[in-house]
């Protein structure tokens, strides 16, 4: 069927392969603006996956001061979250950046309740990772992305002050 004898509710793919193309009423992104959260399967490769999507992010919006701890973060609060979820199971990992804080949130389908000191002791690392960068951690009870536990970090990008 040639494109002239399309039914009338149907029309080609546009020649660069977008629909809508690029440019056509699409927002570039943001340097420094950044918001996206995805899911993956709660297994030994969510990790890598999670670290892989970040960098792809964080490369499309320039988040580059606070790249290498961030992608840190996202391997680790992924790797954390895993251990909480069973086979078959989600885990979501949200990354955002607004004024110069980035901030990860990653959630797991176990209840936080029962299990506090396991979840603390587990973060060890991701307090490591965010310490220098003026960043926080810790959990609670998710109030989104379904029942379980919301566990966060943040990293802010601080301009360092040299003594003159």
């Amino acid at each position: 069927m040639s494109e002239t004898a399309l039914p009338p509710h149907l029309s080609p793919v546009p020649p660069t392969g977008f629909c809508p193309p690029v440019g056509a009423g699409g927002v570039e992104p943001r340097e420094g603006e950044l918001a996206y959260g995805f899911s993956l399967p709660a297994t030994a490769a969510a990790p890598v996956v999670a670290h892989e999507t970040a960098e792809l992010l964080f490369d499309i919006h320039r988040v580059y001061a606070l790249a290498e701890p961030g992608l840190a973060l996202a391997r680790e609060l992924t790797a954390y979250a895993c251990r909480f979820a069973r086979e078959g199971q989600d885990v979501h990992l949200t990354l955002h950046q607004r004024a110069g804080t980035l901030r990860l949130d990653v959630y797991d389908p176990h209840a936080c309740s029962g299990c506090a000191g396991q979840r603390h002791d587990g973060l060890r690392q991701a307090r490591t990772l965010v310490r220098p960068y003026g960043g926080v951690c810790g959990f609670g009870a998710a109030e989104r992305c379904g029942a379980g536990t919301r566990t966060w970090a943040t990293l802010t990008d601080t301009p360092r002050r040299w003594a003159a």
